[in-house]
């Protein structure tokens, strides 16, 4: 089913469902896919619409594209792990693992679409498992030389602005 047609399970009963399965939660950039308003809380709420009063376990799964802006991430200030392939978050309610399987990478390079994307970006992502869209360009800790200079909030995220005299460029933290 879509996320977006999830109101239409309100009042359904699922005592047999123990396992929830959310695939490709991350919307890559260039589709003509978009993130629903407000879509953490109407993920959340299919999930109490189903779960109810019972522990069910989900698994959201995803290629490794728009990690740091996607709405999952920032709604539960999520990170990858880097100096392991998992990592705990919330009490170790969620679970985050980011594959790093060499042998997967190895025959998949042996292949024949693996040969075609050799050396390329596609490779990075598809087979090395790279970050595909994003960048860590505007996140930098606060230098001696950097003022105030607004703030903004965005799907209840609040973002602090500053001003770096030195480069007059503007940063924005979470």
């Amino acid at each position: 089913m879509t996320l977006s047609t999830a109101q239409d399970l309100k009042g359904s009963n699922f005592p047999n469902v123990t396992t929830l399965i959310f695939d490709e939660f991350i919307i890559e950039e260039g589709q003509k896919k978009y993130y629903l308003h407000n879509e953490v809380f109407v993920f959340l709420n299919l999930i109490e619409t189903i779960a109810r009063m019972r522990d069910v376990r989900v698994f959201l799964l995803g290629n490794p594209a728009n990690v740091y802006t996607n709405p999952y991430f920032l709604y539960f200030n999520l990170s990858l792990p880097f100096n392991n392939d998992i990592k705990l978050f919330k009490d170790n309610l969620i679970l985050l693992q980011y594959m790093k399987n060499e042998e997967y990478r190895e025959a998949k390079k042996k292949t024949r679409f693996g040969k075609l994307v050799s050396n390329t970006s596609f490779e990075d992502y598809a087979i090395n498992n790279k970050i595909l869209n994003d960048n860590k360009n505007f996140i930098e800790h606060k230098s001696g030389s950097a003022k105030f200079s607004f703030a903004f909030i965005y799907e209840e995220n609040t973002f602090r602005c500053m001003v770096r005299l030195e480069i007059g460029q503007n940063i924005c933290i979470k």
